[in-house]
């Protein structure tokens, strides 16, 4: 494998190596040049005596001996002795610091380059490390991972728009979730299942906290008896993956129902809702949670059954509202969650209170006509959750290339 600066160790010094990389910077003083490479990760300076013209972003090998100086970036420096070409830039245009200047929108434009920076290659390394972790925390659970469709022939997410495409001479749909693939999956009788996935909303919100195209880390479980099971789960998945990035949640995560919230949102700070959490609504309880519980975290649950799908299972004790939740951190929403309703007629007279023609589910209630477990789960906004661990401001700042209203290109 090729040598490139993230690799670099002490373990190199007083020894000769060839490493790769992009330069970043170049300050030429004549014959003497101090070089920048980078390979996203880190960066290496390496100090050139000779003639060659070279330009910030051109691609390099370069041949010489590692030595330490405290005054280059990490503590060491390539003293070359030939450097070799492996492809010339076009335009050179950026530098180290006009790439950190640079305007939100064009930071997309020019993602790849952006990533030149190791701050902002760490971004997208802590992504893969969370995913990496849930994955971990979910297997270790003895849950299955799963793939599911994408190209669907119905939504699923009630107040939710979808993308339509032809599919051949069908009519099909992008898939907002998967959640009616991984209830089906349960009349197999395993414990769990869970996926990774990109789903689609055709919603056009411009906030810095939506996208059309989007990553789910969705979870099912199966022989669920109480909603609670499925908040657990959910919680101790989100210390342990937290853990492991070395950030420290002192204690549990406090719920509140709905009705609770709802109180509080009036009372403390003047904010009416309806049957759902708005964006200012979910702010005020994240810093109630603060305040309050000195919590980042906390369970909103037992929603209204008027703002839930038609899969979701009503209080026995009172149906107009049901087994659900959502999760805050730091006053966003990232998880949505519940207990589903598994009994086949009840499914089918829920699937027509929300004015929806059980034939066109068909599919779908064949699996529940079998015999499905009681059982639910939850979908973790894995975008909003690296959002919020990395507290910054966009969700737009996560996503290697995102999909907004405005945004097809990169």
């Amino acid at each position: 494998m090729k040598i490139t600066p993230s690799d670099i160790t002490k373990d190199y010094i007083g020894k000769e190596i060839t490493v790769y990389g992009i330069v970043l910077h170049i300050r030429d003083l004549g014959k003497k040049k101090f070089i920048l490479l980078t390979d996203g990760r880190k960066i290496l300076q390496a100090v050139y005596e000779g003639e060659e013209k070279i330009k910030r972003g051109d691609s390099l090998k370069v041949r010489g001996i590692l030595v330490e100086d405290q005054r280059a970036p990490n503590g060491v420096e390539l003293r070359a002795k030939e450097i070799t070409k492996l492809s010339e830039v076009k335009e050179e245009i950026f530098d180290q610091w006009s790439l950190r200047k640079m305007h939100k929108d064009k930071k997309i434009k020019y993602r790849p380059l952006i990533l030149r920076l190791p701050e902002y290659m760490k971004i997208f390394e802590t992504y893969a490390k969370v995913v990496d972790l849930l994955r971990e925390y979910a297997k270790k659970q003895g849950l299955l991972e799963i793939f599911t469709p994408k190209v669907v022939r119905m939504g699923t997410e009630s107040g939710s728009q979808v993308f339509s495409i032809l599919y051949f001479d069908k009519d099909a749909y992008l898939a907002q979730s998967n959640q009616l693939y991984k209830q089906m999956l349960m009349a197999s009788g395993i414990k769990g299942a869970f996926e990774v996935g990109s789903y689609y909303r055709a919603e056009a919100s411009f906030t810095p906290r939506h996208l059309t195209e989007f990553r789910c880390f969705d979870v099912e479980l199966n022989y669920i008896e109480d909603y609670n099971e499925i908040m657990d789960f959910l919680e101790d998945m989100i210390k342990y993956v937290l853990k492991k990035l070395g950030i420290k949640v002192e204690r549990d995560f406090p719920r509140l129902t709905f009705e609770e919230a709802k109180k509080i949102l009036e009372e403390k700070y003047k904010i009416k809702i309806k049957e759902d959490l708005t964006t200012e609504a979910e702010k005020a309880l994240g810093q109630y949670a603060k305040e309050e519980y000195n919590a980042d975290f906390i369970f909103i649950t037992e929603f209204p059954y008027e703002a839930r799908p038609f899969y979701t299972m009503k209080k026995e004790d009172n149906p107009k509202y049901t087994y659900s939740f959502d999760l805050l951190y730091k006053g966003l929403e990232i998880v949505s969650g519940a207990k589903r309703e598994h009994r086949y007629e009840i499914l089918v007279k829920q699937i027509r209170e929300k004015g929806i023609n059980p034939e066109r589910l068909k599919w779908y209630l064949e699996a529940f006509k079998h015999g499905i477990p009681p059982h639910g789960g939850f979908g973790l906004g894995i975008d909003r959750f690296v959002k919020q661990i990395l507290d910054l401001p966009d969700i737009r700042d996560v996503v290697l290339f995102p999909r907004d209203p405005d945004t097809l290109e990169p």
